[in-house]
Protein backbone atom coordinates (compact mmCIF):
# COMPACT_ATOMS: atom_id res chain seq x y z
CA UNK A 1 0.00 0.00 0.00
CA UNK A 2 1.57 3.24 -1.10
CA UNK A 3 0.21 5.32 1.73
CA UNK A 4 1.06 7.19 4.90
CA UNK A 5 -1.00 7.06 8.05
CA UNK A 6 -1.05 9.40 10.99
CA UNK A 7 -3.25 9.05 14.04
CA UNK A 8 -5.50 5.96 13.84
CA UNK A 9 -8.22 5.60 16.47
CA UNK A 10 -10.83 2.97 17.26
CA UNK A 11 -13.67 4.40 19.32
CA UNK A 12 -16.68 2.26 20.28
CA UNK A 13 -19.98 4.02 20.69
CA UNK A 14 -21.69 3.48 24.03
CA UNK A 15 -25.13 5.04 24.20
CA UNK A 16 -26.11 6.02 27.72
CA UNK A 17 -29.10 8.31 28.18
CA UNK A 18 -28.59 9.69 24.69
CA UNK A 19 -24.87 10.42 25.14
CA UNK A 20 -21.94 8.90 23.31
CA UNK A 21 -18.80 7.69 25.09
CA UNK A 22 -15.69 9.05 23.41
CA UNK A 23 -13.10 6.95 25.23
CA UNK A 24 -10.98 5.18 22.61
CA UNK A 25 -10.27 1.48 22.99
CA UNK A 26 -7.12 1.98 20.88
CA UNK A 27 -5.22 5.02 19.61
CA UNK A 28 -2.04 4.89 17.52
CA UNK A 29 -0.37 8.25 16.90
CA UNK A 30 2.55 6.72 14.94
CA UNK A 31 4.82 9.34 16.51
CA UNK A 32 7.72 7.02 17.32
CA UNK A 33 11.05 8.14 15.84
CA UNK A 34 11.57 4.81 14.01
CA UNK A 35 10.44 1.18 13.83
CA UNK A 36 12.58 -1.91 13.37
CA UNK A 37 10.25 -4.90 13.82
CA UNK A 38 10.57 -5.13 17.60
CA UNK A 39 7.42 -6.51 19.24
CA UNK A 40 5.25 -3.77 20.71
CA UNK A 41 7.21 -0.85 19.20
CA UNK A 42 4.16 0.85 17.60
CA UNK A 43 2.59 2.34 20.69
CA UNK A 44 -1.11 2.45 21.48
CA UNK A 45 -1.78 5.50 23.64
CA UNK A 46 -4.31 3.51 25.70
CA UNK A 47 -1.57 0.99 26.53
CA UNK A 48 -3.69 -1.97 25.43
CA UNK A 49 -2.79 -2.77 21.81
CA UNK A 50 0.82 -1.99 20.95
CA UNK A 51 1.76 -3.22 17.48
CA UNK A 52 4.75 -4.47 15.55
CA UNK A 53 5.97 -3.04 12.23
CA UNK A 54 6.33 -5.66 9.47
CA UNK A 55 7.95 -5.29 6.06
CA UNK A 56 9.35 -2.00 4.83
CA UNK A 57 7.28 0.18 7.16
CA UNK A 58 9.12 3.34 8.18
CA UNK A 59 8.25 6.53 9.99
CA UNK A 60 8.19 9.80 8.09
CA UNK A 61 6.80 13.33 8.45
CA UNK A 62 3.04 13.22 8.89
CA UNK A 63 0.05 15.48 9.15
CA UNK A 64 0.91 15.81 12.85
CA UNK A 65 4.45 14.91 13.91
CA UNK A 66 5.42 11.50 12.46
CA UNK A 67 3.45 9.01 10.38
CA UNK A 68 3.85 5.43 9.20
CA UNK A 69 4.85 5.08 5.55
CA UNK A 70 3.88 1.91 3.66
CA UNK A 71 5.43 1.18 0.24
CA UNK A 72 2.82 -1.24 -1.11
CA UNK A 73 4.81 -4.47 -0.77
CA UNK A 74 3.58 -6.58 2.16
CA UNK A 75 4.16 -4.02 4.88
CA UNK A 76 1.77 -3.50 7.75
CA UNK A 77 1.43 -2.97 11.48
CA UNK A 78 0.35 -6.14 13.28
CA UNK A 79 -1.97 -5.50 16.22
CA UNK A 80 -3.06 -8.15 18.70
CA UNK A 81 -5.94 -10.25 17.40
CA UNK A 82 -7.79 -9.58 20.65
CA UNK A 83 -8.67 -6.10 19.35
CA UNK A 84 -12.09 -6.86 17.97
CA UNK A 85 -14.54 -4.00 18.26
CA UNK A 86 -18.04 -4.98 17.28
CA UNK A 87 -21.47 -3.42 17.44
CA UNK A 88 -21.68 0.36 17.20
CA UNK A 89 -18.24 1.90 16.69
CA UNK A 90 -16.17 4.55 14.97
CA UNK A 91 -12.83 3.99 13.22
CA UNK A 92 -10.87 7.11 12.20
CA UNK A 93 -7.52 7.79 10.54
CA UNK A 94 -5.56 10.61 9.00
CA UNK A 95 -4.35 9.02 5.76
CA UNK A 96 -2.69 9.98 2.47
CA UNK A 97 -2.40 7.85 -0.67
CA UNK A 98 0.47 8.00 -3.13
CA UNK A 99 -1.60 5.89 -5.54
CA UNK A 100 -3.43 2.57 -5.10
CA UNK A 101 -1.49 -0.60 -5.85
CA UNK A 102 -3.01 -3.77 -7.29
CA UNK A 103 -2.81 -6.83 -5.06
CA UNK A 104 -3.89 -9.96 -6.99
CA UNK A 105 -7.34 -9.04 -8.33
CA UNK A 106 -8.02 -6.35 -5.70
CA UNK A 107 -7.60 -2.63 -6.09
CA UNK A 108 -7.81 -1.65 -2.45
CA UNK A 109 -5.07 -0.33 -0.20
CA UNK A 110 -6.09 -1.01 3.37
CA UNK A 111 -5.87 1.83 5.86
CA UNK A 112 -7.06 -0.28 8.78
CA UNK A 113 -8.92 -3.57 8.68
CA UNK A 114 -10.10 -6.41 10.90
CA UNK A 115 -10.94 -9.68 9.15
CA UNK A 116 -11.92 -9.65 5.49
CA UNK A 117 -14.87 -9.31 3.14
CA UNK A 118 -15.08 -12.95 2.14
CA UNK A 119 -18.33 -14.91 2.30
CA UNK A 120 -18.84 -16.69 5.59
CA UNK A 121 -17.04 -14.14 7.75
CA UNK A 122 -18.60 -12.01 10.46
CA UNK A 123 -17.49 -9.02 12.53
CA UNK A 124 -15.13 -7.71 9.85
CA UNK A 125 -14.58 -4.11 8.87
CA UNK A 126 -12.06 -1.91 7.12
CA UNK A 127 -11.23 1.49 5.68
CA UNK A 128 -9.61 1.38 2.22
CA UNK A 129 -8.31 3.56 -0.56
CA UNK A 130 -9.65 2.07 -3.79
CA UNK A 131 -9.40 2.58 -7.53
CA UNK A 132 -10.93 1.40 -10.78
CA UNK A 133 -9.36 -1.57 -12.56
CA UNK A 134 -7.34 0.73 -14.83
CA UNK A 135 -5.71 2.25 -11.75
CA UNK A 136 -6.95 5.77 -12.47
CA UNK A 137 -8.70 8.04 -9.95
CA UNK A 138 -8.72 7.16 -6.27
CA UNK A 139 -11.79 6.71 -4.10
CA UNK A 140 -12.31 5.53 -0.54
CA UNK A 141 -14.51 2.86 1.02
CA UNK A 142 -15.67 1.48 4.36
CA UNK A 143 -16.42 -2.25 4.43
CA UNK A 144 -18.60 -3.92 7.07
CA UNK A 145 -19.50 -7.62 7.39
CA UNK A 146 -22.22 -8.49 9.90
CA UNK A 147 -23.98 -11.86 10.08
CA UNK A 148 -22.33 -12.81 6.77
CA UNK A 149 -23.80 -9.78 4.99
CA UNK A 150 -21.31 -7.53 3.20
CA UNK A 151 -21.87 -3.76 3.01
CA UNK A 152 -19.62 -1.26 1.20
CA UNK A 153 -19.96 2.50 1.58
CA UNK A 154 -17.84 4.45 -0.89
CA UNK A 155 -16.92 7.87 -2.12
CA UNK A 156 -16.63 7.95 -5.92
CA UNK A 157 -13.40 7.31 -7.74
CA UNK A 158 -11.63 10.59 -8.26
CA UNK A 159 -12.73 11.99 -4.87
CA UNK A 160 -9.32 11.37 -3.30
CA UNK A 161 -6.28 13.28 -4.55
CA UNK A 162 -2.80 11.74 -4.34
CA UNK A 163 -0.40 13.21 -1.78
CA UNK A 164 -3.14 14.95 0.21
CA UNK A 165 -4.09 14.17 3.82
CA UNK A 166 -7.70 13.18 4.58
CA UNK A 167 -9.47 12.52 7.87
CA UNK A 168 -11.35 9.29 7.07
CA UNK A 169 -13.98 7.92 9.44
CA UNK A 170 -16.07 4.77 9.27
CA UNK A 171 -19.07 4.63 11.62
CA UNK A 172 -21.24 1.62 12.43
CA UNK A 173 -24.58 2.32 14.08
CA UNK A 174 -27.27 -0.36 14.34
CA UNK A 175 -25.50 -2.53 11.70
CA UNK A 176 -25.50 0.35 9.19
CA UNK A 177 -22.17 1.64 7.85
CA UNK A 178 -21.41 5.31 7.23
CA UNK A 179 -18.28 6.87 5.68
CA UNK A 180 -17.06 10.41 6.32
CA UNK A 181 -14.24 12.17 4.47
CA UNK A 182 -13.02 15.29 6.25
CA UNK A 183 -16.28 15.35 8.22
CA UNK A 184 -18.57 15.09 5.18
CA UNK A 185 -20.94 12.10 5.05
CA UNK A 186 -20.69 10.05 1.86
CA UNK A 187 -24.07 9.26 0.35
Amino acid sequence: MDSSFNDIRSIPYQFVAGEVSQEPIAYWKFDEASWSGVTGEVLDETGNYNGTANGAVITTSGKFDNAGSFDGTNDFINIASTLSPSGDMTISAWAMSYGVTKSSSWYNDYIITKGNDLAGTTNSWGLHFSTAEDGSPIGCSFMLVTDQELTWVTVPYGSIEKNQWYFITGVVKADTAYLYIDGVLSS
